[in-house]
This record gives C-alpha cells, sequence and structure tokens, in this order.
C-alpha cells in the first residue's frame, strides 16, 4: 500500500471510513524504531522528492518530526501508546534493528 507523503487515500475501501481508522490507529500501541545513523542524505533509497524532503533531509529526523507531529495533532497523550525508541549506531538496516532491546522491551 503505498503513503507517498500521507496516508489520506491509501486505505483500502473495505478498512472503513477515515474517522474509525484513526480511531483503531490512535487506540493501538506502536513503537517508531528510528536508527540514530539512518541520516545519509544521499542514500539510493532515500525519497528526494519535495514533498519528502519537506518532512527531513533523512530517515533519522523524518521520524523525529512524524513522531512530533503525531503529539502535536492529538496531545501528549498519544507518546503513551505511540512511542519512539531510537537504537543506538544503527544506519538503514532493519536485521540490525530487528533484535535490538529497545524493540523487544516494548
Amino acid at each position: 500500500m503505498p503513503l507517498p507523503h500521507g496516508c489520506a487515500a491509501s486505505a483500502p475501501p473495505e478498512a472503513g471510513d477515515p474517522a474509525t481508522l484513526e480511531a483503531r490507529y490512535l487506540a493501538r500501541d506502536v513503537v517508531y524504531l528510528l536508527g540514530d545513523r539512518d541520516i545519509d542524505p544521499n542514500h539510493s533509497a532515500l525519497d528526494k522528492s519535495c514533498g519528502a524532503m519537506a518532512q527531513g533531509p533523512n530517515r533519522y529526523d523524518r521520524g523525529l518530526a512524524f513522531h512530533a507531529y503525531e503529539r502535536f495533532l492529538f496531545g501528549e497523550e498519544i507518546a503513551t501508546r505511540h512511542t519512539l525508541a531510537t537504537v543506538p549506531g544503527v544506519g538503514h538496516d532493519n536485521r540490525s534493528e530487528e533484535h535490538t532491546s529497545e524493540l523487544q522491551s516494548h
């Protein structure tokens, strides 16, 4: 399911109306796992479109910005269910992140 710079038009119709999807999402426990070395602004797989760059120059900064924006939209209480964990020394490598204690503790 593509999510180019948002998710407004990405959900299939059978998933429900936007208000229902939002409520389900906000009720879920979510961990945003970011590698603190995922900061290469020239990574070959990094989206460099105008919309993406408006979110931040790299994946790490984009993740921080998204988490902050979520708190802005839904209030600080969202951070009790949607947490942010930073994995020290990890770049864009999901195999390193999946075994980290930050993820296993959630």
